[in-house]
């Protein structure tokens, strides 16, 4: 995008989302109304009730749908569609709960409807404790899908006391059964909260801010509607319509905060690092207690069963934690690849930055830093320090004659030349510019550089590179001045340089290939 591009860009994006959740919101609230006339004016009319009761629970699916639908990462939309998953099966218990009433069956046990009201809390309770750790490994969906169905037969033993193969059902009682359900949808509620501590991502936390919002809805709603129709004796009739309400909370929150929207007020993630963190770990451990919970609560009656549960859901965890630190191993050993790699490319960049792009040697500016330090330990260790400056004779009639080519091939092949005559690894050569060089002799006095001075003049001209253009032996060769002197404290280093130069002009003057000193 533009810097200047209008702000309402990225919103249009997600605008048929959010519109298209306005219009359900819409939808539910007409229903909820319409739920409250209809048992108003005809107070027997429940089955009428449960089914626009059903129709929120729609409602609210379809928003979350919608949700995973807009643009957001692969993990979120897992959420919603873990969420939506719930709301199905909350459907599925509101449809054998009007199935109940029309058959007119007893209210006192728990029935199969119940079972589906219970149940929608595990894809619930999977979406809650799901991590980003997770969201790369696909075999910690079979996983999840395991957990789940262990957690089902767990519930199933909570409401009834016998295997289903037998034919009879020995369900809990109605009041042992809201206690289970209250108990159920505190935890999610907790959970869900607990989430929101960590300051998740903008995408993430919409999704945990909605949901905890539906949650903790929902728990107040149960709790008050439970205790009016258990302790008070109040008949099934208006107060009913307060299901649909947390649905129409939940279908607001999505409506009103656009996906991909930074959350209001929300604070610097890096000061709930640790809280995140902590609560990222913890929130695996969170199903597999539900189970270990229910798996004790029922091995009073079913030994095995009870056994067999916990020992599952051990292994289950078990197998998470070892797939996550598998997972953590790998990214650290590329991790570290990584930071050697970037190691390496730093290294090779910085040795780029110091080498001249033709002949491979060093470049002016690292020739400046040595001769600088250089020079500066030169002063503290009172030993003399020797400049060469090497300049090519005749190098701009070679480049008319032969062309820019041979002129850079020419140069390829005096570096490298100049480059074997240095005796020391402390010894530094450079190209200076164009076609003159430069080459610091550390710790080394006039007669070891005129040496060096003399070995590097001879081996360019035995190099026998043409240059029938040159008024000396028709082949290339170079002038080198030389300086070499002790370093004084008062004296900057551009002294043994201009001398360097004004040795080598001497040279050039006095007729090139040759060796002058300051």
């Amino acid at each position: 995008m533009e810097p200047n591009a209008p702000s309402f860009a990225a919103p249009a994006a997600v605008c048929p989302h959010w519109m298209s959740t306005r219009v359900l919101l819409a939808v539910c609230a007409i229903s909820l109304l319409a739920q409250g006339v209809l048992i108003v004016v005809d107070p027997q009319a429940m089955v009428a009730l449960n089914v626009l009761i059903a129709l929120d629970f729609v409602f609210a699916a379809a928003g979350c749908l919608i949700s995973c639908a807009s643009r957001q990462n692969a993990e979120t939309r897992m959420l919603w569609i873990l969420v939506a998953c719930g709301f199905l099966l909350s459907i599925a218990g509101q449809i054998g709960s009007t199935y109940d009433l029309v058959m007119k069956l007893p209210q006192t046990t728990a029935t199969i409807s119940d079972f589906f009201f219970l149940i929608y809390g595990i894809p619930v309770l999977l979406a809650i404790s799901f991590t980003s750790d997770e969201a790369d490994l696909r075999v910690l969906f079979w996983l999840n899908g395991a957990q789940a169905i262990v957690a089902a037969v767990l519930i199933y033993f909570q409401l009834f006391t016998i295997l289903p193969s037998t034919g009879h059902l020995a369900a809990i009682s109605t009041t042992s059964l809201m206690d289970v359900y209250n108990a159920e949808n505190l935890t999610l509620a907790g959970a869900v909260t607990l989430r929101l501590f960590g300051n998740p991502a903008s995408a993430k936390r919409r999704f945990y801010v909605a949901l905890s919002i539906y949650l903790w809805s929902y728990a107040v709603v149960s709790l008050i509607l439970g205790y009016f129709e258990l302790e008070r004796n109040i008949a099934q009739g208006l107060q009913d319509v307060f299901w649909g309400l947390p649905c129409l909370l939940l279908l607001a929150v999505l409506a009103f905060w656009p996906d991909g929207s930074a959350a209001p007020n929300e604070t610097n993630k890096n000061s709930n690092r640790s809280i995140g963190l902590l609560v990222d770990n913890l929130s695996p451990v969170l199903f597999t207690l539900v189970m270990v919970i229910m798996g004790a609560r029922i091995a009073s009656a079913y030994p095995w069963i009870g056994f067999a549960s916990i020992t599952i859901a051990v292994v289950l965890y078990g197998l998470r934690a070892a797939l996550l630190q598998g997972k953590y191993l790998r990214s650290q050993q590329d991790l570290a690849s990584s930071s050697r790699a970037l190691v390496d490319a730093v290294d090779r960049l910085q040795d780029i930055s110091i080498r001249d792009g033709l002949t491979g040697i060093y470049n002016r500016r690292h020739f400046d830093e040595v001769l600088l330090a250089e020079w500066k330990r030169s002063i503290r260790t009172q030993k003399p320090l020797s400049l060469l400056l090497i300049d090519v004779d005749h190098f701009k009639k070679l480049n008319d004659r032969y062309g820019h080519p041979e002129g850079d091939e020419c140069l390829k092949k005096i570096a490298e030349q100049l480059l074997k005559k240095l005796r020391r690894s402390s010894d530094t050569l450079a190209r200076y510019g164009g076609e003159e060089f430069a080459a610091i002799l550390p710790e080394t006095n006039r007669e070891s550089a005129q040496l060096v001075a003399d070995a590097m003049r001879m081996s360019v001209e035995d190099l026998k590179i043409a240059n029938e253009d040159s008024q000396l032996a028709r082949v290339v060769t170079v002038s080198i001045g030389v300086c070499s002197e002790n370093a004084m404290l008062n004296r900057p280093a551009e002294e043994l340089l201009n001398a360097a130069d004004a040795a080598l002009y001497r040279a050039k003057k006095q007729g090139r290939n040759r060796v002058q000193f300051a």
